[in-house]
């Protein structure tokens, strides 16, 4: 047995030859040191010392002890004695690497064979000391050791991370939906991500020393040229180009490169990685579907969707552009804005996408009637516009206008029938109807309202009256909207007559506008305006409210009429409460609803067909009698029949009109009549104004009469004397 020598140990705190550790270093408090050693003594001299200078310490004298204390705790560095009584420290030293603890282990030995020394450091001591040692050798040994063994955990660990990162790279890189590459200073690919072969069908070795431009689209090459000689000068930045495929039937794609200069790089990694002293390292990320889908966005911002036609804002773009050349160049130029005439009725009757198609074959027939320098737009729903350059002057217009009109008559095709079109138009001339876009664009379509107040399917050019006629309605529309609030409007009724007794059997209301200047206005002369304006449900309201109210007094007076016609709104149908506030103010003034007859024109524009017919059917079935207004002058006629809850049709003025003395010539009255009769209905002549008239609709069997020769529309007071005889 070896003989301890704790005095070359040094001895306890302020003892000579121990530094003060009073204050001990943080470093040390945060390390657990296993002493391994058999002699009793010598271990505590050395758990003393190092506990002294901060460390904490565990301690064993035996093989198997210290396999298990290391075990259980975290320890830093192993004190091991090489000789260990029945054990050698070699085997401790030897178990512990072969158990995976990685702690560093330094050997403390009073054997003075190099052998011994050699055998501890080839199992993996850290360090070798020889007993007896100094105090401070010993402390600054385990200092350094520890200090060695964390540079090298610090430095596996960063070696570890590299190691993770190059492997993330390679993979980012063998995996990234973008082409990463390099140039090289003569721009050749020096590196090109394998990512190039499905988006460009080159290899990736296969272009590894071929020029970048050599991919560059044609058009693209000046704009890549720059681009190179900017980034080469140590910029970065992006630039969009067209890259070439392999496949010439596969054309080419587009790409967003972004570069940057290899300036500012390593010398030594660009000298590893180019064969120049300077390159470009870029990534191509490909944006073909987002530039296609771009395009296609770019392209219906600028044009309609159904037809393909410009919209709007690219005629007014385009229209602003032919003002500032005409402008240069002296020359003249017509807009025609065009209206197709009651084609509201072919979505009503056959729905919008029958309507759509009647649309697409317009503008194709439109597009049949102009040259290539022509420039039409389709503006919304069923309304054009066209722009005629260089002309010689209205003549030309004038000529273009007549061939649409003429051409639009002509049936279109549907399912197999024919569709029965005409249009209005309007044109204003540049320079004298208006130097800017807007105003030539707005004096056009007065022009086409003024074809359209005039009858309709024809063309008209643009005059100061109708700018003037278009303030008078802009007057009348702010006059309307203080109309309801003062109390101007009134009701007016005509009889309707049965012609063989010339008893009274009903009145239709009709409303009047008491204007304060313009006196008494009949509803032709303000009823366009108030739909625009959204008027006319409050109007309906109104007209039924009061003649609710008439109808009340006249039956509390002994006049007992057998109908009550009201001209309804198609805005006020449409409301869900309709029929629940129909019925609410029937019954506030005791009206039975047999005494109301809802009358609705024929061409009225409904929104929801099929939701107005179910409306009707409602009112029908609680009572309300239904009426066509101004039946047969519409082809869609007999589809009212067939879905509407009709009671009463109103054979319109205009065949009444038509009726002339030793004449029998009068087909759609004999078939409407003849139509009434078949399905039960009751039938009312409007316009009758002559007795030749009268006896005429008499001899077909129709009774039921209303125009002057039996009573003006008349107000309430002046009516009630003749409803009292």
């Amino acid at each position: 047995m070896k003989e301890p020598n704790p005095t070359h140990l040094g001895g306890l705190p302020g003892l000579p030859g121990l530094p003060d550790t009073t204050a001990p270093p943080r470093a040390a408090a945060d390390h657990t040191i296993a002493v391994i050693e058999d002699d009793d003594r010598l271990r505590a001299s050395l758990a003393t010392l190092l506990q002294a200078y901060g460390y904490r310490t565990i301690q064993c004298g035996n093989r198997h002890e210290a396999l298990a204390l290391i075990a259980r705790h975290d320890v830093a560095l192993v004190l091991l004695d090489l000789r260990l009584g029945e054990a050698s420290g070699l085997d401790v030293l030897k178990e512990l690497r072969e158990a995976g603890h990685g702690m560093p282990v330094v050997v403390l030995s009073g054997d003075t064979m190099i052998d011994s020394a050699i055998g501890a450091l080839q199992l993996g001591a850290q360090d070798y000391i020889r007993k007896p040692c100094a105090p401070e050798m010993l402390l600054h040994r385990v200092q350094t050791t520890l200090r060695r063994h964390s540079l090298e955990l610090e430095h596996r660990r960063l070696s570890q991370e590299i190691a993770r990162s190059e492997e993330l790279h390679r993979f980012l890189v063998a995996n990234s939906p973008d082409i990463i590459f390099i140039l090289d200073s003569t721009g050749r690919f020096a590196f090109i991500s394998e990512s190039v072969q499905p988006l460009l069908g080159h290899g990736a070795a296969q272009l590894l020393g071929a020029e970048f431009l050599a991919l560059v689209a044609g058009e693209d090459l000046e704009a890549a040229r720059v681009a190179i000689r900017q980034l080469s000068a140590g910029e970065s930045g992006a630039v969009e180009l067209r890259l070439r495929h392999s496949s010439d039937a596969a054309g080419h794609r587009h790409f967003e490169l972004t570069l940057a200069s290899l300036q500012g790089m390593s010398p030594n990694w660009r000298q590893a990685s180019l064969p120049g002293d300077q390159g470009l390292y870029g990534v191509a990320r490909d944006v073909t579907e987002k530039k296609i889908a771009h395009d296609r966005l770019e392209y219906q911002a600028c044009h309609d969707v159904l037809t393909g036609l410009p919209n709007r804002a690219l005629f007014v773009d385009r229209l602003q552009l032919a003002i500032v050349q005409a402008r240069r160049s002296r020359q003249v130029f017509a807009v025609i804005f065009i209206d197709l005439d009651r084609f509201k009725m072919i979505n009503d009757t056959f729905g919008h996408l029958k309507g759509d198609i009647v649309l697409e074959q317009v503008a194709e027939r439109l597009k049949a009637n102009l040259r290539e320098s022509d420039t039409l737009a389709r503006l919304g729903g069923d309304e054009f516009i066209i722009m005629l350059p260089n002309i010689r002057g209205p003549e030309d217009a004038g000529l273009v206008a007549n061939k649409i009109v003429e051409d639009m008559v002509k049936p279109f095709t549907l399912e197999g029938r024919e569709m029965p079109l005409s249009s209005s138009l309007g044109i204003a001339m540049f320079p004298q109807d208006g130097e800017d876009s807007e105003t030539l664009m707005r004096h056009s379509d007065l022009a086409m309202y003024d074809v359209k107040a005039k009858g309709k399917n024809g063309f008209a050019f643009f005059t100061q009256e109708m700018n003037d006629g278009s303030s008078r309605r802009l007057t009348v529309a702010h006059d309307l909207r203080k109309a309801l609030e003062g109390g101007q409007f009134d009701l007016y009724y005509q009889p309707q007559v049965d012609s063989r007794e010339l008893r009274i059997t009903g009145v239709e209301a009709l409303i009047r506008w008491n204007h304060p200047t313009r006196g008494l206005l009949t509803a032709a002369e303000f009823i366009t305006i108030a739909e625009d304006l959204g008027m006319m449900s409050n109007l309906t309201r109104w007209v039924l409210e009061r003649a609710c109210r008439d109808l009340r007094n006249w039956r509390d007076r002994g006049i007992n009429l057998e109908r009550m016609a009201i001209n309804f709104s198609p805005r006020m149908i449409e409301k869900p409460d309709f029929v629940e506030d129909l019925m609410r103010t029937l019954a506030r003034y005791g009206i039975a609803p047999s005494s109301i007859e809802v009358e609705i024109t024929e061409n009225m524009p409904f929104n929801n067909m099929e939701a107005t017919t179910q409306v009707l059917n409602a009112i029908s079935a609680l009572g309300v009698r239904i009426a066509i207004d101004d039946f047969g002058v519409q082809y869609s006629s007999l589809n009212y029949l067939r879905s509407l809850p009709i009671d009463t049709l109103k054979i319109d003025r205009a065949f009444v009109m038509e009726i002339r003395e030793h004449s029998d010539d009068s087909p759609i009255i004999k078939a409407i009549v003849a139509i009434a009769a078949g399905l039960g209905m009751n039938v009312v002549a409007e316009g009758v104004e002559t007795a030749i008239q009268a006896d005429f609709l008499k001899g077909l069997g129709c009774t039921q009469m209303q125009g002057y020769l039996y009573g003006h529309p008349q107000p309430f007071a002046a009516l009630e004397g003749a409803l009292l005889h």
